[in-house]
């Protein structure tokens, strides 16, 4: 083996070394029990089957409230004509 094939092997050497250890950092962040990418995804999850059961509340309080305002405006209307017709009555 000549000096440029051991140069060419050391470079190749030093890249996979470097290729390694990027490797095992992007593993760590991945696998990290405490921020890593699976972490997170895994508390989403979670998250999403917890909150599954108050969305599926929502359109129904929409539709409730909905149901009150037009009660509500019943009411206020009937109030204004009671008061309407109690003035006209005293005049």
């Amino acid at each position: 083996m000549n000096t440029n094939e051991r140069t060419q092997l050391e470079l190749i050497h030093a890249e996979l070394k470097d290729i390694k250890e990027d490797v095992t950092e992007l593993k760590s962040r991945l696998l990290s029990p405490d921020d890593g990418a699976i972490a997170r995804a895994n508390r989403n999850t979670s998250f999403r089957k917890e909150a599954e059961p108050i969305l599926k509340q929502v359109p129904e309080l929409i539709r409730f409230q909905k149901n009150i305002i037009k009660v509500l405006w019943i009411v206020v209307t009937a109030v204004v004509a009671m008061a309407v017709r109690m003035m006209s009555m005293h005049q």
